[in-house]
């Protein structure tokens, strides 16, 4: 297919894959007249969107908060009042919890307390109020429709730093809102605002060796080394500064490393790619200063190829060699028949899989009755997935509390492969699967718990940008969740999933935007998540089948469900969870 170039150059990927309007803003930096990027917004009270989503609305009010800051207090219930009136007048209000202190607990507080009915977002990472160039808790910024900054500064004059007028003389954020929906010209302008200072990292002199070098290592080498998937090396201080210009857009820009989840959600993951507060601001100001490099170590690279030296009981080759052509997305599937006389339990397997040429791997425990004559199509109507095996071919640093599962005696087995082939045709006869097993079952036993949109039920109409579908269902016993996979095609754009207690409190453990088949991986919980009986577990798929969505290979054509990956659509979730093995 013409579009999917997957020699496409990095750089080109990672800048498409949000359609940045314009650069991240450093704290210092005015933002008035400015166009934000669209970021997702991942509210405490709703579902995630982005600003061009809400298509219909006038303007944007977005407000910084946080609990314990006098200035937030006292304009509390005047917001809430505002954003009832101005609500109506399609003006949408959006809070942003800026705190750093227990900041779920403290924002729902606040969200409690004044009853706001508008979005309610925790910016864990600082992503907004950088994007915003935010500086107190007192600031507010008003966007036009076109996400430009027109505003910036207080809700009024009547509160100071040291003092307070008996009533505000000038009331900012309604004489901007009332001149936009008037129509009147507005002029932007910014004004400092009190309230307590967002904190953000101080940081001293920041060189490669002793500052960069361990977040490149942690975070950029597993993927970007000679063996590795990723289209370049960095490895040495050469080849990090020698590409130093694309290392900081893609860091500033939250493109890399590939991490796309929500940034408050109320778990951590044991595989989390992602870059912490201080490891940005450390990443950006060293860019900023000129790369600087600093006293090397006596080993001056930061990856070394770590050899397998587990004994493996058992190993699946590729039964034939498979020729991948160029600029081809593929999926080959192969049938292994292991013959096993009893049941079998895995403590490890290892994914060796053809750098550079598969984007993942996926084995499928089937039933006796399936056989090399069935179709591969009807593999979901046989299959107990095993693994889903990312952008690292391998599974995390978990490995043995993660791979408690049980091959039952005389199952077969199906290793399904998807191929992209960068530059050329490629031959693969490298790629293969090694298995260890347990002498006696474990005690926990790992099942799959797997939910599926049908295909008659999706129905993307030619353009739509923003297609919704959901699905829901109650848990019939207490389950203990350790990972969770899901999958869409090449319309697929964000997901969203939550845990609803019996009160209707929703808690979301997991969302992610933007979605790309590039990164499709599975995410493992640093710790079992405890769901108990009769919770609902709610998930939500969005599509993109418009012009935006660079992967599109036709917009103006409906997408409905079914297998092919640049034919049709998929919505699926995958939830692994732990049972006691001799239940």
């Amino acid at each position: 297919m013409k579009l999917f170039c997957v020699c496409l150059s990095f750089s080109f990927i990672v800048s498409c894959i949000h359609r940045l309007p314009s650069p991240f803003l450093e704290e210092s930096q005015s933002v008035i007249n400015k166009q934000i990027r669209d970021i997702t917004f991942w509210p405490l009270n709703g579902l995630s969107f982005r600003l061009s989503e809400l298509k219909e609305r006038k303007a944007f009010v977005i407000v910084m908060r946080e609990k314990d800051c006098p200035i937030s207090e006292k304009y509390g219930g005047r917001l809430k009042a505002m954003e009832e009136e101005y609500s109506k007048k399609g003006i949408q209000f959006i809070y942003v919890y800026v705190g750093q202190v227990r900041p779920h607990e403290m924002a729902r507080a606040d969200l409690k307390n004044f009853g706001f009915k508008s979005f309610y977002v925790v910016d864990l990472k600082q992503r907004i109020i950088n994007t915003l160039s935010a500086q107190t808790t007192g600031d507010v910024f008003i966007l036009n429709s076109d996400r430009r900054v027109i505003y910036k500064g207080p809700l009024d004059d009547q509160y100071h730093v040291l003092k307070r007028a008996l009533r505000a003389k000038n009331h900012y954020v309604r004489e901007v809102l009332d001149n936009l929906l008037r129509g009147k010209e507005i002029k932007p302008r910014e004004l400092p605002a009190p309230g307590c200072i967002i904190s953000r990292p101080v940081l001293p002199e920041v060189v490669y060796w002793k500052d960069v070098a361990p977040i490149v290592r942690n975070k950029c080498t597993s993927c970007h080394n000679p063996k590795g998937i990723g289209p370049m090396n960095f490895v040495r201080y050469e080849d990090v500064a020698g590409r130093g210009r694309m290392f900081e857009h893609v860091i500033r820009n939250d493109l890399m490393p590939p991490w796309y989840l929500a940034d408050n959600l109320e778990v951590e993951y044991d595989n989390d790619l992602s870059l912490g507060i201080k490891e940005k601001a450390l990443l950006l100001k060293w860019a900023n200063t000129g790369f600087k490099k600093g006293k090397s170590f006596k080993n001056k690279t930061l990856w070394v190829e770590k050899l397998e030296k587990r004994e493996f009981d058992y190993m699946i080759n590729l039964p034939k060699k498979v020729v991948v052509p160029e600029g081809k997305f593929l999926y080959y599937a192969f049938l292994i028949d292991p013959k096993f006389k009893e049941d079998k339990w895995i403590k490890h397997i290892y994914f060796v899989m053809k750098p550079k040429v598969v984007h993942h791997a996926v084995l499928f425990i089937m039933k006796p009755d399936f056989d090399s004559k069935q179709s591969l199509d009807t593999i979901n109507l046989y299959r107990n997935q095993i693994n889903m095996a990312g952008l690292s071919l391998t599974l995390n640093k978990n490995i043995d509390q993660l791979i408690n599962i049980k091959i039952p005696a005389q199952h077969k087995l199906v290793l399904e492969i998807h191929y992209e082939a960068q530059g050329k045709d490629i031959v693969d006869d490298y790629s293969h699967v090694k298995i260890k097993f347990y002498k006696k079952p474990p005690k926990h036993q790992l099942l799959l718990l797997s939910r599926f949109i049908k295909f008659t039920k999706i129905h993307i109409p030619p353009n739509e940008s923003n297609y919704h579908i959901e699905t829901s269902f109650k848990t019939q016993k207490q389950r203990s969740l350790v990972s969770l996979y899901s999958h869409m095609h090449l319309r697929g754009k964000r997901t969203s999933f939550f845990i609803v207690d019996s009160k209707g409190n929703r808690k979301r453990i997991f969302g992610l935007d933007p979605w790309s088949v590039l990164f499709e991986r599975s995410y493992f919980f640093l710790k079992p998540i405890p769901i108990p009986k009769n919770h609902r577990l709610e998930y939500h798929w969005w599509y993109d089948n418009s012009t935006d969505n660079i992967f599109n290979p036709d917009p103006n054509k409906e997408v409905l469900g079914g297998f092919d990956v640049t034919e049709s659509e998929m919505a699926e979730i995958h939830l692994r969870y732990q049972i006691n093995s001799y239940l």
